[in-house]
């Protein structure tokens, strides 16, 4: 058994900036590279060198989220197997770097218009103009008369939402401790904590909306009576 020193690097970070130094030479005479400014190292599929390089994944991601797609939508799938092989095929690739990559809610809708564009290039969606109410339909679940498509919006929320809670059930690890303080203390919408926090009131908000809105309706339906 060999030791992947292919996938290993290091960085010297000074005035918090990269900079070149020498590789560090094993006894074997095997050396472990070392990362320059304009130089990346791959960890878990995320490219980064002093941080994560986060605008080069993000369009990585959305292409290989795209090209997914549209291998989907060429096949002979029926569309209920299209939409479910889009939800287990091509979601993952950006369910995987939620948490990690800092999405912005600009880009997860252009990902979510770019999907239903894609799905009307390829006759799933009837109309090239699609009423509001069919794009509700998209997303809401079969049993429930939709077409059950992942919302990629709503899916980083709820991503963001469990991470938060899961970082703080962790009071027992004092290593989790130390994620939590920074978690917390630091002034910084994009914390995966302060994130959570933020659409979690948005989903009250709009469970309490909806419930409104049908308590409405059932007085008006009882009026009427």
């Amino acid at each position: 058994m060999k030791f992947g020193l292919d996938k290993c690097a290091k960085v010297t970070i000074e005035k918090g900036k990269p900079i070149k130094k020498q590789n560090i030479i094993l006894n074997d005479n095997s050396e472990i590279q070392s990362l320059d400014n304009g130089s990346i190292y791959k960890y878990l599929g995320i490219e980064e060198n002093s941080e994560i390089e986060n605008k080069v994944m993000k369009e990585k991601v959305s292409k290989q989220y795209c090209s997914r797609v549209r291998q989907i939508l060429k096949s002979h799938l029926s569309g209920y197997n299209k939409i479910t092989a889009i939800t287990e095929f091509a979601h993952p690739v950006l369910n995987y770097s939620f948490g990690i990559l800092t999405w912005n809610e600009s880009e997860l809708r252009s990902l979510d218009t770019k999907t239903r564009k894609l799905l009307t290039m390829h006759s799933m969606l009837v109309h090239r103009v699609v009423p509001k109410a069919d794009v509700h339909r998209l997303y809401v679940p079969r049993r429930r008369g939709g077409r059950g498509l992942m919302n990629i919006e709503q899916s980083h929320k709820l991503t963001m939402i469990g991470l938060a809670e899961y970082l703080n059930s962790k009071v027992e690890d004092s290593m989790m401790r130390i994620v939590q303080k920074y978690e917390t203390e630091v002034d910084n919408t994009k914390t995966i904590v302060n994130k959570g926090k933020k659409y979690l009131s948005e989903q009250r908000n709009i469970n309490v909306t909806n419930i409104n809105q049908n308590l409405i309706a059932t007085k008006s339906c009882e009026d009427k009576m």
